[in-house]
């Protein structure tokens, strides 16, 4: 192993943890994961008791995000660390095969990053969709309620989604009594709170205006 090629791992792990940073909302580095290991490697731990004992854990910081996702830089992190602490030692059979998995690990990452930039694609593509069928089958019952939104929004703004339908559910009801008589009954929502509350959601049609109106905590 060179100097070069775990610079190089140690790069795209760096990459990999600000990915998931920005993604998920986390706030860990590469920094602190090396310092750590480092310590524990120092006091006689190796890449492969860290990856089964429960410090591994210690790095899952979102729920929103897979557990594999998080921790397998962090693993690969661990054997480059390893494989070094080998090569130092005069081992470099050991140190050729730690730094072989930590390589595989890295790959892995990479796979797994790729693989979560594709759903988010998916996701976005499939929430643009929902949001303009929304528009198209409900578009006045949208608009009215967007209008609610603005017209009947409490001075220190709306608080939780569940609450906000419940609140618009009676004025939004009595406007889709009145439209029935012009629209056929498939053409309008069925449960009016129950598509409020989809439509505030994220993703939904009038997720943004509803965050604009939210009250601050």
């Amino acid at each position: 192993m060179t100097h070069k090629t775990a610079s190089e791992i140690y790069s795209r792990l760096d990459n990999l943890i600000q990915h998931i940073n920005q993604h998920f909302g986390t706030s860990g580095t590469l920094r602190e994961v090396m310092d750590s290991q480092r310590r524990k490697i120092e006091n006689g731990w190796t890449a492969e008791s860290l990856y089964t004992s429960s410090y591994i854990k210690s790095h899952v910081f979102s729920k929103r995000a897979p557990e594999r996702y998080q921790i397998v830089p962090v693993i690969a992190c661990a054997f480059c660390l390893d494989s070094e602490r080998a090569e130092r030692g005069g081992d470099f059979e050991e140190a050729a095969e730690l730094f072989e998995r930590a390589r595989q690990y890295c790959r892995e990452a990479d796979d797994n990053a790729a693989r979560n930039y594709h759903d988010e694609i998916r996701s976005e593509r499939a929430s643009k969709a929902g949001t303009a069928r929304a528009q198209k089958y409900y578009g006045a019952a949208i608009d009215h309620l967007r209008r609610l939104l603005q017209t009947k929004c409490p001075a220190d703004g709306w608080t939780s989604a569940p609450e906000t339908a419940r609140a618009l559910a009676p004025e939004f009801s009595a406007f889709l009594d009145a439209q029935a008589q012009n629209d056929s009954p498939k053409s309008l929502p069925e449960d009016p709170e129950g598509w409020i509350l989809k439509w505030l959601r994220k993703g939904g049609p009038l997720y943004e205006e509803f965050t604009a109106k939210r009250r601050l905590r």
